[in-house]
């Protein structure tokens, strides 16, 4: 059986879900790496550039441990997750520079997700994933359909923060915002919601809000189109 290895970092946080059930669906072991620690960390500082970004470092040392772990490393690469929006070109060129950094000491699974400009590319992919797999493509696209109704469901059960507001809130409360691969990885952010807890401090961060309520909330911010 063949073993698909995800790293604990960047976009983990925000979609292991989906695509953990992904593999899950299409019969393979999924083997997902340790939590941040020094060992990772120093790897990937070792395997990266200066001026790489800590996270990205990370990453790279959470694919180098589970280089004898997995068959094929998982990393999507993420251009668009959704209408008019772009990501950080580290995500866009994700797949490419950790193949070219642990020169090529990994065989890397991608699936590209470009939502704005390209979103057939996704399918495409899947085909891709399918022939290394040895998998019909219908039953890789009928595998990530039901891994993304599973992902789609857990956004909307949350709305805890609201729940809570409702209710009332009997102690010192924080909201924790950044990006989810520093938020929760307890290693980058030092403990910081143990440690913040440990003083009875309430904490929430955005997996506490409904998904479609951040959207709306999130809207008045975008800019502006200046039409040229």
């Amino acid at each position: 059986m063949t073993t698909i290895g995800i790293p604990k970092g960047l976009f983990y946080f925000e979609h292991h879900l989906l695509w953990e059930n992904f593999f899950y669906n299409l019969g393979c072991n999924v083997e997902v790496s340790d939590d941040t620690n020094k060992e990772i960390l120093d790897c990937g500082v070792k395997y990266c550039s200066n001026e790489t970004c800590l996270p990205v470092k990370v990453f790279h040392g959470h694919v180098y441990s589970l280089k004898n772990k997995a068959d094929y490393i998982f990393i999507p690469r993420y251009t668009s997750i959704d209408k008019n929006e772009y990501t950080c070109p580290k995500f866009c060129g994700l797949p490419d520079m950790t193949l070219l950094n642990l020169k090529r000491q990994v065989k890397v699974l991608e699936v590209k997700i470009n939502v704005d400009a390209k979103p057939e590319e996704t399918f495409k992919s899947l085909r891709e994933i399918g022939k290394t797999l040895k998998i019909r493509y219908l039953d890789v696209v009928e595998a990530f359909k039901a891994a993304l109704k599973i992902y789609d469901s857990s956004r909307r059960n949350t709305g805890i923060f609201e729940n809570l507001l409702s209710s009332g809130i009997d102690k010192t409360a924080i909201s924790l915002l950044g990006h989810p691969y520093m938020i929760y990885d307890s290693y980058l952010n030092m403990k910081l919601i143990d440690k913040l807890r440990a003083r009875n401090i309430t904490v929430f961060t955005p997996r506490d809000i409904d998904h479609d309520t951040k959207r709306k909330k999130a809207y008045p911010l975008r800019e502006k189109s200046s039409g040229t």
